[in-house]
């Protein structure tokens, strides 16, 4: 019997400007606390990217998390507003990811 051969494929990343966009959004964002048309566009751009590029929400939503729990403002925030905030943002992002 012959082994099945694992050979995954290098994983696909965001651009760094497009990351850079989200993440300065991000913090537009949460110093704000109002969805703005900055933030829809950068996510917009952020699945539009993952679509072309193949890579899965999953991995898409990894990303987003990553950027958002590095920003500082993030760090000192009540949680609660915190997870209300986060919940908000990935569901947008999602909603971007799969939009026709």
């Amino acid at each position: 019997m012959m082994a099945h051969e694992f050979n995954p494929t290098p994983q696909q990343a965001l651009a760094q400007e497009t990351v850079a966009l989200v993440r300065d959004e991000l913090s537009r964002y949460i110093a704000g606390a109002a969805e703005s048309d900055g933030l829809s566009f950068a996510l917009s751009r952020a699945a539009r990217e993952a679509r072309e590029k193949r890579i899965l929400a999953e991995q898409l939503l990894v990303t987003l998390k990553d950027v958002w729990f590095a920003l500082p403002q993030v760090q000192g925030s009540d949680p609660t507003m915190r997870g209300y905030m986060l919940q908000r943002v990935i569901t947008m992002c999602i909603q971007e990811y799969y939009r026709s």
